[in-house]
């Protein structure tokens, strides 16, 4: 039931009111409306409310009693009686300007001569609103019940001081926490003082801080490291006075242990400056790091910069756990040649800078020469690497050390562009060394294929460029091997999906690896498309005939013949492997078998009269 105050002067109006509330409660609505008290006069009204508060609706006339609107006992109502909501009625040429008021209880605005149905559904809605109103402030009580048991039961070691007028003080009162920290209870801190409750680490750093919160009148807030029960921790310290008569009489104190606090302070502020894989400061630190050391005058600095050429390559390549490797040991080098006090950068990428004060040129290059030999001997898995090292000074002066930092930054990108050139390149260099000394093991196809395809070319009549483009594509197609799992690619039977979709990746990973360098990127379509089918069943593309390159068309002749005649496991298709070494009658039997299927017809025909009968 909803309690209904009305207050109209207009006995006309009051009559209706009352009679559409009867006609409401008649229709056995869901809503039942209770009046429990009408008024003419403000005054009345409001002595009543303030001793009825749960009022859910209040009907106000908007009209002049004394001084006092009944829009104005609206605002009233507003701040004095927010529990209720408020439908306001007014003259019909009443011009009712509410934008300029804050009135979130007003529900609804009617005028005198609004009918009988309009009043329904206004009142229908407030009730509505209303009785989310007062669910919603059972919720927030609530609410504040919890907090209060919160605060009741909190960790803060809470006391309370009583000051003389001589700022002589005594403990009056603490809460449990701190009951429980000091060993004493509520009966025996009577006319206790610091002294004779707290150490005199303690006592002394309270004193000192309580006379400057009683002298200044004002909150006081220090920490400090201190020992409760043979602990120590770090605490957060509130003195709050209480002023009565311009005096402080009492001071309410807290201490907040925030040890932990201070910990993850530090923990954050230790990952706010270094990166967490190498442990080394980051690129922000190091920034502003170098803006404020330029402001020392009489200083000399050097900096090393070091790249890892190839390394998104390389990540790229073998993956983030290979490559977050390869960093982590070349931190342990660089932390290893250079003592801990020396500011260490991780900058971006494989990016990292070591900053050097007043020390000299020789010292410098001694330096760099130690990390160029220990950065030499970096091998994972046979491969090694190229990595720059520039130094850098501003004993003149005539650059500042942020200018230094950025120029030799575009100095190492614009080396690292430039070794992307096979020939330059140690790091392409020492994969196909590795892929030479172990046979073509690893890529799992034999030292003939190289002389097949070149006998390939001159069979075939390719011409010079033709030829080139062929034998790179013969050398370099399944470079992306070594980056798969070695289980997969001598597996010796049929791969499940999963085996599969990580097996036919190689293609991508060994086009990628060529793009990756200026001589070799005109290769990436060739060996990109060297897994497809004539007939489109291929990978990764599916191209159909004649829109598979006649180079492609060619290969993939040569590297099913290499596989199946030097058993060699061999995952052809999804559905079918090899792993059997063939006659070359078997063989033909298979690449009949597959024209215009995987192979192109005309090309298998010449294929095996010129490579393979050819050979009898």
């Amino acid at each position: 039931m909803l309690k209904v105050v009305i207050i109209i002067n207009d006995l006309i109006e009051r009559a209706k009111v009352k009679s559409y509330l009867n006609k409401i409660n008649s229709s056995q609505e869901q809503f039942e409306f209770k009046l429990v008290a009408e008024f003419n006069n403000s005054s009345q009204a409001i002595n009543f409310l303030y001793q009825n508060r749960k009022i859910d609706i209040l009907i106000i006339e908007n009209y002049l009693s004394g001084i006092f609107s009944g829009l104005d006992f609206a605002l009233l109502a507003e701040k004095e009686f927010s529990y209720s909501s408020i439908i306001l009625i007014s003259e019909e040429n009443d011009n009712l300007n509410l934008s300029e008021y804050q009135l979130n209880n007003l529900n609804a605005v009617l005028t005198k001569v609004s009918n009988s149905d309009s009043f329904i559904n206004s009142l229908r809605m407030t009730a509505i609103k209303q009785k989310q109103k007062v669910k919603n402030l059972a919720e927030n009580r609530k609410i504040l019940e919890d907090y209060q048991k919160i605060i009741d039961y909190n960790n803060d070691a809470i006391f309370l001081l009583e000051l003389d007028e001589k700022n002589n003080f005594y403990y009056k009162r603490m809460n449990q926490s701190c009951l429980e920290l000091t060993g004493y209870n509520n009966r025996d801190l009577k006319k206790q003082k610091s002294d004779d409750i707290f150490s005199s680490e303690i006592a002394d750093q309270l004193k000192e801080n309580i006379k400057r919160c009683a002298t200044k009148k004002e909150k006081v807030n220090f920490q400090s490291s201190l020992v409760f029960s043979s602990s120590r921790r770090i605490w957060d310290i509130n003195l709050y006075p209480i002023i009565k008569n311009n005096r402080v009489k009492q001071i309410v104190g807290s201490l907040t242990d925030i040890s932990e606090i201070e910990r993850q302070k530090k923990k954050l502020k230790y990952c706010l400056e270094h990166d967490l894989l190498t442990g080394l400061y980051n690129k922000d630190y190091f920034v502003k790091k170098l803006k404020h050391l330029e402001q020392k005058e009489d200083s000399s600095f050097s900096l090393i910069f070091i790249n890892i050429n190839s390394f998104n390559l390389y990540k790229n390549f073998y993956g983030f756990e290979k490559s977050e490797k390869l960093l982590t040991e070349l931190v342990e080098i660089i932390n290893k040649i250079l003592k801990s006090s020396t500011l260490k950068v991780f900058i971006e990428n494989a990016y990292f800078a070591v900053l050097l004060e007043s020390t000299s040129k020789n010292k410098v290059i001694s330096v760099v020469e130690e990390l160029k030999k220990e950065f030499s001997k970096i091998k994972l898995d046979h491969i090694e690497f190229d990595i720059s090292v520039l130094i850098e000074c501003n004993d003149n002066n005539q650059k500042s050390l942020s200018d230094i930092f950025n120029s030799t930054i575009i100095k190492l990108k614009s080396i690292d562009y430039n070794m992307r050139n096979s020939q330059k390149s140690v790091f392409y260099k020492s994969h196909l060394n590795f892929v030479e000394k172990n046979n073509y093991n690893d890529l799992h196809h034999s030292s003939n294929l190289l002389e097949l395809s070149k006998k390939t070319a001159v069979e075939f009549n390719l011409n010079s460029e033709e030829s080139r483009k062929f034998m790179l594509l013969a050398q370099l197609h399944d470079i992306g091997k070594l980056a798969i799992n070695k289980n997969i690619l001598k597996k010796g039977s049929s791969l499940n999906k999963s085996e599969w979709e990580q097996y036919i990746t190689h293609v991508d990973k060994s086009a990628i690896f060529v793009a990756s360098y200026h001589d070799l990127a005109e290769s990436y379509n060739l060996i990109y498309h060297h897994h497809e089918h004539f007939d489109g069943s291929g990978y990764p593309d599916g191209l159909t005939g004649k829109n598979i390159s006649y180079l492609n068309r060619l290969f993939v002749l040569v590297n099913f013949f290499d596989a199946l005649k030097n058993h060699l496991y061999y995952p052809f298709t999804k559905e079918k492997y090899y792993f059997a070494s063939l006659t070359n009658r078997e063989i033909i039997e298979e690449i009949e078998n597959y024209k215009g299927k995987i192979f192109d017809p005309e090309l298998s025909d010449e294929f095996i009269k010129k490579l393979i009968l050819g050979d009898k």
